[in-house]
C-alpha cells in the first residue's frame, strides 16, 4: 500500500493521502447538483467509497490518482444497480439510478424511470468487527418493488461486499425482475482498456476490465464478483453494456476481451415469480486489485508521544501543474470536538503541495484526523482525506504498522448465503459462502416457512442443518446442504449462520419454493381423505407415525391465532390419512372422502374451525365423515377452561343457565354434499347434503341450520332432534332447547 509521511514536527500522527486529482474536479458542469450520497473514507487500498442514494456508486483506490469509473473526478459515477419489472401484463420497465444528472458523467439514457430514494444511512469504524456499511433503499415507482443495498467495508480488503434485496411490497401481485449491477471503466487515466474473465471466482465467471490484454502482464482490474449462483455476465464497449441492458435482456455471458475501447462490466440475475410479500436477497463484490500494492494491505496506524502533535497531515496532488499553494485552502479537524482549524499551512509548487498543521490534545486517546482541500474561489469543489491516531503518552515517538488480525480482537465471520436449488417438491439444497477471518469458525443454514403462512407474523426459523467446522483461514469457503421432508408447493426463507470467538454472523436471507405435487390419488373409505384449501391459511396436523412434510417445531401464530406443534400448511390439494388434525380457523378447505358406494366420492367445505377428521370403516354408518371439534388440543387453542365455573364441572343445576356466558369457543361452518357429522362437546348433527354451523359455547353446543335438515343427538338427554333450515338448537350439559 502506498502511504507517504510527512516531516515531524514534535511527532508523527496522520498517514498523508494523495487526494483525488482536483483538476479534473474544476472540469465538472457547474450548474449540475451532485447526486446526494454517503461517502466512505479509509486508509485503503479502496480510500473512497460513495454510493448514491439512487444506488450509483464510485471508487476510489490508493493505487489510482482518479476514480476507477466514469467520470474519472465524479462522486457518484456511471456504475450501479438497475432493476428490469414485468408486473402482470404490463411491459418491462428499467430503473436505475439517474446517470444523466451525474456531475460529468456520460449522460447514459437507458432507463424509463429512474429510483425514487428512500432513505440511506451509514455505520460502522472500518475494522473487522465494525466494518463501514452504507444501507440505501429506493423505489421503482410504482411497481411494487424495493430494492435495499447493503454496502461493506473493511480497511485493507480490495473489495467492498454488496448485498441486494428485491421486496415485492405487493400484497397480491407477483412479479419477474432482473437485478443488473454495471459501471463504465476509467482503468489508471485511461478511458480505455481491455477485458477479462475471471473463471476462479466462487459461483459463476467475474467480468472485469484491465490495462493489458489477457491481464498479461497481470496489472490493475477491475472487477464485479457474483457471489449469488446464477448469474450472467457481460464485457465489452461500454456503449454495448448499456445497450443490452436497455434491451432487459439476460446478459449473453460474452467478453470483447482483446479490444482496447472504452469498456464496460456487468452482471445480471434473473428473479422468476417473486410472490407478494417476499423478497430475494442477492450478493456480489466489487473488487479493484493493482499487483504493485502490497498484499494484505490495510494496516492499523497507531503513534505513541505527547499531546502536542503536528507535521505535514496531508499532500495535494494536482494534474495542473501551473497551480501555486496559494490556489487552495485547507482545514484540518482533529477529531476531539474542537473547531476545525483553517490556518493550515500549504507549501509546494507544480502540482504538488503539502499541508502542514499542528494541535496540541487535552487528554490522549484515539482521534480520526481528516483534511479538507478546496479551491480557494470555489470552496464547493474539494476532497476530504482522513486517517485515524492513537496519541497516549511517552516520551519518543513511535509508528507501527499492524496487519490485521494480529494482536487484535477475534473478527466475525463474513457470510453470504447462496441462491437455493429445490430438488422437487420435499427437498432442497442449500449453499453459501463464509470466510472465518483468522478464528475457528462453524456454519449451519437456518431455514424456515414464510411469513404468508404466519399471516405476516413472519418467517418461522424452526429448522436447522447440522453445525459444520469450517477451519479457521481468511479465504472464502463454499459451505453445502441437503434438507428433505419439506411442505411441497410452500415458501421457504434461508440464511446461512456462522459462529465464532467474536460472535455469530447471520447472512442474508434468501427464499426459493418447493414444486407442486400432482393431484393425489382417490381416497380409500376409513383410511384417507383428499384436503384441499380454498382461502385463507389452513395447516394439518397427521396421526402420531405419519407425515406431510417437517411440521412446526414451535408454537406459532396466525392472524392472531396459535398454530400448535406439529401442523404444516395446507399449500395444494394432498391426501392425509384419516385421523388427521385440521386448523382451519383463518381458512376454508375442500374435503373429500370415498362414499359408501364403491368407486364414489363425498364432498365438504369447511372453515373457521379446529376438528380432527374420521370415517367409519365398516357396519350401518359405514363412510360417515366425523369432524370432532377440539378442545384444549395445545396451549392457545379453544378451550372451556376459559369460561371460568363451567369448565370444571358439566353438572350445573338448570337454574344456573342464564348466568352461564354465552362466549363462543369456535364455530365450524360446513356446506357438504354426502353422509358428514359435526361433533360439538354436547352434541353432534348428522346431515345428507346441508348447509350448518356448529358452534361450542361456554353455555354448551348449538346447531344452527342455514339449509335442509340437521339429526342433532343431544348427548344429555340421549335424545335426537330435527332441526329445519332457520332454526337453531342448544344443547346444554344436562337439558336442551330450540333456539
Amino acid at each position: 500500500m502506498r502511504r507517504t509521511w510527512g516531516g515531524l514536527v514534535g511527532v508523527v500522527i496522520v498517514a498523508s493521502l494523495v487526494l483525488g486529482l482536483l483538476g479534473f474536479a474544476r472540469l465538472a458542469t457547474a450548474n449540475v447538483q451532485p447526486t446526494p450520497h454517503a461517502d466512505i473514507r479509509s486508509a485503503g487500498p479502496l480510500t473512497a467509497i460513495a454510493i448514491g442514494d439512487d444506488l450509483s456508486c464510485q471508487v476510489g483506490h490508493t493505487g489510482d490518482a482518479w476514480y476507477e469509473f466514469v467520470p474519472a473526478s465524479g462522486l457518484p459515477g456511471d456504475c450501479g444497480t438497475l432493476a428490469s419489472i414485468e408486473a402482470g401484463r404490463s411491459r418491462k420497465q428499467l430503473y436505475g439510478p439517474d446517470f444523466p444528472a451525474h456531475a460529468g458523467g456520460t449522460s447514459v439514457s437507458v432507463l424509463d424511470r429512474s429510483f425514487t430514494p428512500i432513505n440511506q444511512t451509514t455505520t460502522g469504524l472500518g475494522s473487522s468487527s465494525s466494518p463501514y456499511q452504507v444501507r440505501t433503499t429506493v423505489a421503482a415507482g410504482d411497481t411494487g418493488v424495493q430494492i435495499t443495498e447493503t454496502d461493506t467495508y473493511v480497511t485493507g480488503n480490495d473489495y467492498y461486499l454488496t448485498n441486494l434485496t428485491a421486496a415485492n411490497v405487493h400484497r397480491h401481485r407477483s412479479l419477474n425482475l432482473a437485478l443488473y449491477h454495471a459501471a463504465d471503466c476509467f482503468l489508471r487515466g485511461f478511458r480505455s482498456g481491455y477485458g477479462v474473465i475471471d473463471t476462479s471466482s466462487p459461483t459463476a465467471p467475474a467480468p472485469g476490465c484491465t490495462v493489458n490484454p489477457r491481464n498479461s502482464p497481470p496489472s490493475a482490474i477491475e472487477e464485479l464478483v457474483p457471489l449469488s449462483a446464477g448469474a450472467h455476465y457481460l464485457e465489452g464497449s461500454a456503449g454495448t453494456v448499456w445497450s443490452d441492458i436497455a434491451a432487459q435482456h439476460d446478459l449473453p455471458d460474452t467478453c470483447d476481451c482483446l479490444s482496447d475501447e472504452g469498456n464496460g462490466e456487468a452482471i445480471e440475475w434473473e428473479v422468476r415469480h417473486l410472490a407478494p410479500r417476499h423478497q430475494v436477497t442477492l450478493s456480489m463484490e466489487t473488487r479493484i486489485d493493482d499487483p504493485s500494492i502490497a498484499a494484505g494491505g490495510g494496516y492499523s496506524i497507531s503513534a505513541s508521544a505527547s499531546a502536542l502533535v503536528g507535521g505535514t497531515v496531508a499532500r495535494i496532488a494536482d494534474s495542473d501543474t501551473g497551480t501555486v499553494a496559494s490556489d487552495y485552502s485547507a482545514t484540518v479537524d482533529w477529531g476531539d470536538g474542537t473547531s476545525p482549524d483553517q490556518n493550515a499551512t500549504i507549501t509546494g509548487a507544480n502540482g504538488s503541495f503539502a499541508v502542514s498543521d499542528h494541535h496540541t490534545y487535552a487528554a490522549p486517546g484515539s482521534y480520526r484526523i481528516s483534511v479538507r482541500i478546496a479551491y480557494a474561489n470555489n470552496s464547493a469543489n474539494g476532497a476530504v482525506a482522513s486517517d485515524s491516531a492513537t496519541i497516549g503518552p511517552g516520551p519518543a515517538p513511535t509508528v507501527t504498522k499492524q496487519a490485521p488480525g494480529a494482536g487484535q480482537p477475534p473478527a466475525p465471520s463474513q457470510v453470504v448465503t447462496g441462491q437455493p436449488r429445490p430438488l422437487g417438491s420435499t427437498r432442497a439444497e442449500f449453499s453459501g459462502l463464509v470466510n472465518p477471518e483468522g478464528s475457528p469458525t462453524t456454519v449451519y443454514f437456518e431455514y424456515g416457512l414464510d411469513g404468508s403462512y404466519t399471516a405476516g407474523e413472519g418467517t418461522v426459523y424452526d429448522q436447522s442443518t447440522p453445525p459444520q467446522p469450517v477451519g479457521s483461514g481468511y479465504s472464502i469457503v463454499s459451505e453445502s446442504a441437503s434438507v428433505s421432508s419439506l411442505v411441497p408447493n410452500a415458501l421457504y426463507h434461508v440464511r446461512l449462520i456462522a459462529t465464532n470467538a467474536a460472535g455469530t454472523t447471520v447472512g442474508p436471507e434468501t427464499s426459493f419454493r418447493t414444486a407442486k405435487n400432482p393431484p393425489p390419488p382417490p381416497p380409500v373409505i376409513g383410511q384417507t381423505a383428499d384436503l384441499a384449501p380454498i382461502s385463507g391459511i389452513v395447516f394439518v396436523k397427521p396421526p402420531k407415525g405419519k407425515s406431510l412434510g417437517r411440521a412446526f417445531t414451535v408454537a406459532v401464530r396466525s392472524r392472531g391465532l396459535v398454530i400448535g406443534r406439529g401442523f404444516v400448511p395446507l399449500t395444494e390439494a394432498r391426501q392425509v390419512p384419516i385421523g388427521s388434525q385440521v386448523d382451519a380457523r383463518g381458512g376454508s378447505l375442500k374435503i373429500v372422502t370415498a362414499a359408501h358406494q364403491r368407486g364414489k366420492t363425498q364432498t365438504g367445505t369447511f372453515s373457521s374451525g379446529l376438528f380432527k377428521l374420521t370415517q367409519l370403516r365398516r357396519g350401518s354408518e359405514k363412510a360417515l365423515v366425523t369432524l370432532t371439534l377440539l378442545e384444549g388440543a395445545f396451549r392457545g387453542a379453544p378451550t372451556y377452561a376459559s369460561c371460568g365455573a363451567h369448565g370444571a364441572s358439566d353438572g350445573l343445576r338448570p337454574v344456573a343457565y342464564a348466568a352461564v356466558s354465552k362466549r363462543v369457543l369456535q364455530t365450524l361452518r360446513s356446506r357438504v354434499s354426502g353422509r358428514f357429522r359435526t361433533r360439538g362437546r354436547y352434541s353432534a348433527g348428522t346431515v345428507r347434503g346441508t348447509v350448518w354451523n356448529t358452534s361450542d359455547r361456554c353455555d354448551g353446543t348449538l346447531t344452527v341450520v342455514v339449509r335442509g335438515t340437521v339429526d342433532v343427538d343431544d348427548f344429555a338427554r340421549h335424545k335426537t332432534i330435527a332441526v329445519h333450515a332457520g332454526h337453531r338448537y342448544l344443547a346444554t350439559p344436562s337439558s336442551g332447547h330450540r333456539g
